[in-house]
């Protein structure tokens, strides 16, 4: 189907921006990438079971649902049974951060390597990650109103309040 300019068909579950400035949107009932800032309708990447979606440092587009990680290269990351990742934080072109809203989890997976986990609190709802300095992560849990960063070894470095940061909360 053709979308009008502008309107998007149903869930969108993420959203990133590439370096031309277009907004590709993650829309899983679509079983497609949507892809919004050229000319005319919608553009549309057919990707059944997407999830998430990022850009890395290079431009490069990664993704990520039911069927696992894709890196751009075309390498494929299995991810555990049971994950629903939210969100991605690519480090470099063969590894990335997944925040895993079922686990309350955040994964460092590598190729060639172990995974790295950072178990986040019991009640945790991770629903960002963004790549930190020295391989680690920041992920901004939505439950708790906090950021919690995390080291490259999956160690809980420090957690920030956002709550404690406003005099007058935005509503």
């Amino acid at each position: 189907p053709e979308f009008l300019e502008g309107e998007l068909p149903g869930k969108v579950s993420d959203l990133a921006v590439d370096s031309s400035g277009r907004v590709y949107a993650a829309a899983p009932r679509e079983e497609a990438v949507l892809i919004a800032g050229g000319e005319g309708p919608l553009e549309r990447i057919n990707q059944a079971g997407i999830d998430a979606l990022a850009f890395d440092r290079w431009g490069r587009r990664w993704s990520a649902g039911e069927s696992g990680l894709f890196a751009p290269g075309g390498e494929v990351f299995a991810l555990p049974e049971s994950a629903e990742i939210v969100s991605l934080a690519p480090l470099s072109p063969s590894e990335v951060w997944v925040a895993d809203a079922k686990s309350r989890a955040v994964l460092r997976l590598q190729v060639d390597q172990p995974v790295v986990r950072a178990q986040l609190p019991d009640r945790a709802q991770p629903v960002a990650v963004v790549a930190g300095a020295y391989s680690g992560a920041w992920v901004l849990d939505a439950r708790n109103a906090s950021l919690v960063q995390v080291g490259s070894d999956g160690k809980i470095l420090k957690t920030v309040t956002l709550e404690s940061m406003s005099e007058d909360p935005v509503d």
